[in-house]
């Protein structure tokens, strides 16, 4: 898998991997290398990362597609067609929300509009993956879905990072998302992935 030295698009296909122990290398670049050493850039299929290249050499990307991917090698799909839909919803809809967060690197839009179209995606997202989640917590079903990986990541990772100050807000709001994060953080895969 090659990505930036950040979590970004790549850490749920991360821990897609790891979750599924799924042998990968993780090549990791920083931002000036991807600007300042062309082989990276010229060797990625559509000129963007993360790209990740397969056993037998050729090069797949969009993050989508890759996460798709390792779910598959990872058995993070669920086997039920209903169970899958519901958990590739659930992605469709978090999607959505990095249109919202995209947003705050605008200059002429105002940061509070933006903050409260994050909360209500987010409370709308919250309320539709509320009617599926399990007794355990996942989105869907008694197991780990890439489903759940991709919440954490766009809740704990992407949205922590972006703006650290509306995770609070947002989990207070949305049981639901709350409560997949806290079942995903647990995971021992997870866990030792970020010890």
């Amino acid at each position: 898998l090659y990505y930036f030295d950040a979590a970004g698009l790549g850490e749920q296909i991360r821990l897609a991997f790891r979750v599924g122990e799924v042998p990968f290398e993780d090549v990791r670049f920083s931002s000036d290398q991807w600007k300042n050493e062309p082989t990276w850039k010229e060797r990625a299929p559509a000129g963007v990362a993360p790209y990740l290249e397969l056993e037998d050499g050729r090069l797949l990307c969009e993050s989508n597609a890759i996460l798709m991917y390792a779910a598959a090698r990872a058995n993070l799909i669920p086997a039920d067609a209903v169970q899958a839909a519901f958990a590739h919803q659930a992605v469709c809809l978090l999607q959505s929300m990095f249109a919202i967060l995209r947003r705050f690197y605008s200059e002429t839009e105002d940061k509070n509009d933006i903050c409260a179209a994050l909360k209500a995606h987010c409370a709308m997202m919250d309320k539709i993956i509320g009617k599926t989640q399990s007794a355990d917590g996942y989105v869907v079903g008694h197991n780990i879905s890439y489903a759940d990986l991709f919440i954490f990541t766009a809740l704990k990772k992407a949205l922590a990072t972006r703006r650290p100050e509306l995770v609070d807000e947002v989990f207070a709001a949305c049981p639901t998302l709350k409560r997949i994060c806290e079942v995903v953080e647990s995971h021992p895969k997870v866990k030792a992935y970020y010890a």
